[in-house]
């Protein structure tokens, strides 16, 4: 099944392949979820419609909804580690290196956010389309403390299963839900595109905007 046509039907599309492939599902959806939190490129896998249709199943007794959330915990959080990693390497050149396209004071106050505010955006960043792909890689960019940073995207990581799944099974099945969860998947893709974009002319406006610094 092309990957395009998977994303687009996934209520249709899971369901298929739990007929076809059984528990085999576990490891598809926790593949899904550690790639769309670990790699910047694949933010727009469908975690939470997923999550969603995931506990939906359970409730049909197709899935086990206790598996199914333990498993995709371990995947959120592994995939936030592996990113955060990324980005930790990537922090330690930035940071030890005079790169001509760095922005120093970007950088401070990235790491001066992270310091003060990264428990927080760890735990609400879970519930939104990019921000939980993007947070742990400037995280880990802005050398955010390692223990710090694995407790409260460990909290996050519980929070966004441990809400989405159960909402799923007590209300995926309802037909207003369960018939739109495709147009979830375009909402929360085009939700992330707009911040994205937003982002970037927010920074630019910001640049523009910056007083030009006195020459040496």
């Amino acid at each position: 099944m092309p990957i395009a046509a998977f994303l687009m039907d996934l209520d249709r599309s899971l369901g298929l392949f739990i007929a076809e492939h059984g528990t085999l599902i576990y490891a598809l959806m926790a593949a899904i979820v550690f790639c769309e939190m670990a790699f910047a490129p694949l933010f727009f896998l469908p975690g939470d419609p997923m999550l969603v249709v995931g506990g939906a199943y359970c409730a049909l007794g197709t899935m086990n909804a206790w598996v199914l959330a333990s498993v995709l915990f371990v995947a959120a959080l592994g995939g936030s580690l592996a990113n955060f990693a990324i980005g930790r390497s990537i922090g330690r050149r930035v940071w030890t290196h005079d790169y001509r396209w760095t922005n120093r004071s970007a950088l401070e106050r990235s790491h001066a956010w992270f310091e003060r505010y990264g428990a927080a955006t760890l735990i609400v960043s879970p519930f939104v389309g990019v921000m939980r792909t993007f947070t742990p890689l400037l995280a880990g960019v802005s050398m955010m403390g390692g223990h710090r940073f694995r407790l409260f995207a460990a909290a996050g990581c519980a929070a966004w299963v441990g809400l989405l799944v159960p909402l799923g099974y007590f209300f995926g099945n309802v037909p207003l839900i369960r018939n739109h969860l495709n147009g979830l998947v375009l909402a929360g893709l085009a939700v992330g595109l707009a911040l994205l974009v937003s982002g970037a002319l927010l920074r630019r406006v910001s640049a523009r905007r910056r007083p030009p610094e006195p020459p040496r």
